[in-house]
């Protein structure tokens, strides 16, 4: 595939990857540049950008107060016992504030 985190989720949940992706995982910046040059990827910004405009702005109720993470970060979980991450909170890491808030999309 042509995501990283596609193939990082499967990894970890201990599926056995099909060679040729195993031969992706060793070409990691050619990969990362191909998909961020990639139609899908630039239409998905644009999606990402009006999703945050149209619909978080809003919510939130103030432009101005608004900052996003671009690009936001993948986490793909396949199903599996075994977890991609380990758990935690965001304030366990330097540069989050109390009045961050996270929205989850599934």
């Amino acid at each position: 595939p042509l995501s990283m985190a596609m193939m990082h989720g499967f990894k970890v949940a201990g599926y056995k990857l099909p060679k040729a992706w195993n031969k992706a995982l060793g070409y990691k910046r050619d990969r990362l540049k191909r998909f961020l040059d990639s139609r899908a990827y630039k239409d998905f910004q644009e999606t990402y950008h009006r999703f945050i405009n149209e619909i978080i702005v809003p919510l939130i109720g103030d432009k101005s107060g608004v900052v996003f993470q671009d690009p936001p970060t993948f986490r793909v979980q396949v199903p599996s016992s075994r977890a991609t991450g380990i758990p935690h909170k965001d304030s366990d890491y330097d540069g989050h504030v109390e009045q961050e808030l996270n929205i989850w999309l599934p």
